[in-house]
C-alpha cells in the first residue's frame, strides 16, 4: 500500500480508489479508506468500493 500510495502522489494524483474483496474491508478501513455505496457481486466474491484522498507534505515547497 505504501509504494501505491507513493506513486500515486508522484503521479499527482489526488485520491486512490480500489475493489476491496468484502472479507479485506476493515484492513482498508485502518488504512484511512472509506466506503463508497458501490458493490460489486462476481459470484464467488463480493467487493466493496473504497477510496483515500492523498495527503502531500506541503512544508517542502522549494522555492527557486
Amino acid at each position: 500500500m505504501r509504494w501505491a500510495e507513493t506513486f500515486a502522489r508522484a503521479s499527482n494524483c489526488g485520491a486512490i480508489t480500489l475493489w476491496a474483496i468484502n472479507e479485506r474491508k476493515n484492513f482498508y478501513k485502518h488504512m484511512g479508506y472509506d466506503v463508497t455505496s458501490e458493490e460489486m457481486d462476481l459470484g464467488h466474491e463480493k467487493y466493496t468500493r473504497m477510496s483515500r484522498k492523498l495527503l502531500y507534505n506541503l512544508t517542502n515547497n522549494h522555492a527557486d
